[in-house]
């Protein structure tokens, strides 16, 4: 046999097998860092209007609360959508891993025992 047939039938190494098998956690993890700071460096966005506020006593609440308003820029949208996906990515790679745990299947089938006569 040839040096490149011996090669393509080789099983890969140990580091490469570790590489693979923990690819998708960190990206996942790096998605959900990323995210995370894309979401709390973002500032909100002013709209520009303004309104007519009546005379009254006690001081205006303003801020985040059941009455406002909160407008999401385009960097904090980006930001969470990298986190849920980062979280979608780590939710499958837990339940792939959790499935594909030796003996996970022989575990849970009964054996039916042999009929007597």
């Amino acid at each position: 046999m040839s040096e490149t047939a011996d090669a393509s039938n080789r099983r890969p190494g140990r580091a490469a097998r570790i590489l693979r098998a923990s690819a998708l956690p960190l990206v996942a993890g790096v998605l959900v860092l990323t995210g995370a700071v894309l979401a709390a460096t973002g500032t909100t966005e002013s709209f520009g209007w303004f309104s007519y506020a009546p005379l009254q006593e006690g001081t205006q609440a303003t801020g985040v609360g059941p009455g406002s308003l909160l407008v999401l820029t385009g960097r904090m949208q980006l930001g969470y959508l990298l986190i849920g996906t980062g979280l979608v990515a780590a939710a499958f790679w837990g339940g792939f891993r959790l499935g594909r745990r030796p003996g996970s299947a022989r575990s849970t089938r009964r054996q039916d025992p042999a009929p007597q006569d």
